[in-house]
């Protein structure tokens, strides 16, 4: 039975630029936009909201919360694009705190979110509705020309909907629209970078979409997913 999850993007806070925190500076719009270039795309999507203590903080705890088990120092730092000394920061804060924990593994130290702390699943869930991946593909998508529908479908929309099963592998994406294909595969590389895991999109035109009467595509119409963008006329 088709189950359908609209996903809420959370709001972006005020004082917030394309995803760079601005409270504190006073500058012109084109200096935001020459500090703005100084970013990589990958850093634009971590933080959009004031509540963590820097936008190094949220990224360290989102490449945690997607990892399937424990992550290096300079693991993180690839993921993150920050510098491994930043990394090591945040983990030693984290780690005081109690919301993550490390281990050695020979010489290697792996960090995990600790799933021990009376704290966790509020963190998970906190994560999730800010920093989580339905926000990233929405943020990486929705600047893109064309583009009428998103959906996220299959073992990822049905384990966010509560249906038991193993960690999906991948994530599996329905776009809908006259767009770029190309667009569409550039914006999707950071997202697979931080969430660790492939993002196998699914590109079909609003005709071609109607017309399918496929088996494959009588499976996505069945199924669980999770609607992220829709720009659609229901009138």
């Amino acid at each position: 039975m088709l189950r359908v999850h609209p996903f809420i993007l959370a709001p972006a806070a005020p004082n917030v630029a394309h995803g760079l925190y601005c409270a504190n500076v006073s500058t012109s719009l084109d200096k935001v936009s020459e500090l703005e270039k100084m970013f990589s795309v990958k850093q634009k999507l971590y933080s959009v909201v004031p509540i963590f203590r820097s936008n190094g903080q949220a990224a360290v705890l989102q490449v945690l919360r997607f990892a399937t088990g424990g992550l290096s120092i300079s693991e993180m730092a690839d993921r993150t694009e920050l510098a491994v000394s930043a990394v090591h920061t945040e983990v030693e804060r984290l780690d005081a705190a109690g919301i993550t924990r490390s281990e050695r593994v020979g010489r290697t130290r792996l960090v995990s979110l600790d799933s021990t702390s009376p704290v966790a699943g509020e963190i998970a869930g906190l994560i999730d509705k800010l920093l989580g991946v339905e926000t990233l593909l929405t943020r990486a998508l929705e600047p893109l020309d064309g583009i009428d529908q998103v959906l996220i479908f299959g073992s990822w929309a049905s384990r966010r909907q509560g249906v038991a099963g193993p960690e999906p592998a991948d994530i599996d994406l329905l776009v809908i629209g006259d767009m770029v294909a190309t667009d569409v595969y550039d914006a999707l590389k950071p997202v697979e970078a931080i969430v660790g895991r492939p993002i196998n999109p699914v590109l079909r035109t609003a005709q071609e979409w109607r017309d399918d009467e496929s088996g494959f595509a009588r499976s996505i119409r069945a199924g669980d997913i999770m609607v992220l963008i829709d720009r659609t006329d229901h009138g």
